[in-house]
């Protein structure tokens, strides 16, 4: 008996639309036979959509390949399928790969293919890659759609840009492309990720001036951006909005809220929302527990998020890198450096791969502690899991460095983890250079012409100084010698001074360890300088109407040394 043609093909795009690949597979397989040649390609894309929804890449080719073994044309639609299924996964090369194989077809790309290669370039958080096959896309006069728009939104809001994302939004709104809810939602997320909390909230007036009605992923999106920005008060202002538009609040939506919680430090809050969540039989996620996990750790209790920890296994949740990374850092908080490694140890045995997040808290673990040689074992196993340093992992290394003994070599350390950065094209901020400021300020032996250089430099990479870097560069250069520099420089001095709270500029300084060790060996001279000046009787008068004769020794040794 030959089978119903046409119930198949229904049966196979049911499993289809779940993601079902070895369901759809096995009736693929069952009905190909009995397919005409022609129809046989909608068949096999149709598989292809089964991979599409699952996101599975590697599927997709296998069967791609048995596609072609069985001598069904691939057409236009094959390599969307195949490009989304690429993209979905996050794999970019994979998807060009397939375009590059439809080219080599002789097959025309369509509005399919692009939008699976602008949904890669988002996913990979790859802008340049957006924009270029967004110019492909417009060559092949393909016109943009509401797709479109929000890929290219989402690719650059990924990327944490959220003032480009929004001038796509213009360029495209005014090419008569109309946006739809996920384009909105997409950037009151975006605007919520940098705690643009005033942007997340604008875009709800133009969602409702073109007629769209908010989701509840549009209210989770304004609740996130409310908890981003520390606003309890805002965010629960959205959540019961949410509950006025008769929409059903989600794990996300509660996750927001305690994440928010966390933020403020409150873990009485967090246990509020933890309770109202349970009470609308809402299962806790991963993410739940992360962001209790936080609020005990921002609020100072590690044993409460172990606590929250063990609960998490208890109910069958598997922990993830986020989750380990919030205990790691709540040890290394509490100065725990032990129970923070065995944290990363469990990491480990979890088979949880380590991010850039973790090797950074452990190298930070070991600079604390003063290992060094620990703290540059973690940069080298950062770069052996193919993960790429970033300044906070630099500056741990430099910050640990400029924290040792007053030593040359340490001193020489924080100059090469400081050069290393450079070279690697991460630009440093004033927190670096104070970092080595503070090295230089402590080497054994006076560096006044390099801590001089590195100002100037700063200065002339539009850095910014800070009262900081003032206090620690006039110890090595001594007072007067940063006043000259500042005004050669167009440094509002006094400025720096008031904003730290300082009273007079002078008392910003404090000799660097090897001009105090060269002051104390210079003390009788001093004293004869000083006694040429005045007799002994006025000197000890004036000290101690100063209160201390520090300043004056300071005052003497950077006037004659």
């Amino acid at each position: 008996m030959l089978p119903d043609i046409r119930a198949g093909l229904r049966m196979v795009n049911a499993s289809a639309k779940v993601g079902d690949v070895d369901a759809a597979l096995r009736q693929a397989r069952a009905l190909d036979a009995h397919m005409p040649a022609a129809k046989r390609h909608v068949l096999w894309n149709t598989v292809l959509k089964a991979c599409s929804n699952a996101s599975a890449c590697s599927k997709a080719s296998e069967v791609f390949a048995e596609m072609t073994s069985r001598r069904a044309a691939p057409t236009p639609r094959t390599f969307g399928k195949l490009a989304t299924a690429a993209a979905r996964s996050g794999s970019l090369s994979a998807a060009e790969g397939w375009l590059q194989e439809m080219q080599r077809r002789d097959l025309q790309p369509d509005i399919v293919l692009y939008h699976a290669m602008l949904d890669a370039a988002a996913k990979a958080h790859d802008t340049s890659a957006a924009e270029k096959w967004y110019a492909e896309m417009s060559r092949a006069r393909c016109r943009p759609d509401a797709l479109t728009l929000t890929s290219l939104v989402d690719s650059f809001a990924k990327e944490g840009r959220y003032s480009e994302a929004e001038r796509w939004f213009d360029r495209l709104v005014s090419m008569s492309v109309s946006p739809n809810v996920w384009t909105f939602n997409t950037l009151i997320s975006a605007a919520g990720r940098t705690g643009n909390l005033k942007a997340a909230e604008s875009w709800l007036p133009r969602m409702v001036e073109l007629a769209l009605e908010p989701d509840a992923a549009t209210y989770n999106a304004l609740v996130y951006a409310a908890a981003k920005r520390e606003d309890m008060q805002a965010a629960q202002k959205w959540f019961s909005q949410m509950a006025k538009h008769s929409l059903q609040p989600t794990a996300p939506t509660y996750n927001s809220l305690i994440s928010a919680a966390a933020r403020s430090g409150s873990m009485s809050s967090a246990n509020k929302w933890l309770s109202n969540m349970l009470e609308l039989r809402i299962s806790p996620d991963t993410l739940t527990y992360n962001a209790l996990l936080d609020a005990a750790a921002k609020s100072g209790d590690t044993t409460a998020a172990e606590g929250w920890y063990r609960e998490m296994r208890e109910v069958n949740l598997e922990p993830d890198v986020v989750t380990y990374n919030v205990l790691i850092n709540s040890q290394v908080k509490a100065a725990n450096v032990k129970t923070a490694l065995r944290w990363f140890s469990r990491m480990a045995e979890s088979r949880v791969q380590p991010d850039l997040v973790s090797f950074n808290s452990l190298i930070n673990v070991y600079s604390s502690a003063g290992n060094m040689l620990g703290a540059e074992g973690c940069m080298s196993s950062l770069r052996d899991a193919s993960l790429t340093p970033d300044i906070r992992s630099y500056g741990a290394l430099i910050n640990g460095f400029a924290q040792l003994d007053p030593s040359a070599e340490s001193t020489h350390k924080a100059e090469e983890w400081f050069s290393r950065m450079e070279s690697n094209g991460i630009r440093a901020t004033v927190i670096q250079y104070n970092q080595l400021l503070a090295a230089l300020w402590k080497s054994p032996t006076p560096r006044r012409q390099d801590a001089e250089e590195i100002f100037r430099r700063m200065v002339a990479t539009s850095v910014p100084p800070s009262r900081i870097t003032l206090r620690t560069l006039g110890g090595i250069l001594g007072g007067h010698a940063v006043s000259r520099l500042c005004r050669e420089l167009g440094i509002d001095e006094g400025a720096l001074a008031r904003d730290g709270g300082a009273g007079p500029q002078k008392r910003l300084f404090s000799p660097a360890p090897a001009q105090t060790a060269a002051c104390n060996s210079r003390v009788k001279r001093v004293s004869r300088l000083s006694a040429e000046l005045m007799d002994r009787r006025g000197f000890a008068a004036l000290a101690r109407r100063r209160k201390c004769c520090a300043p004056l020794h300071r005052f003497f040794f950077l006037r004659f040394a």
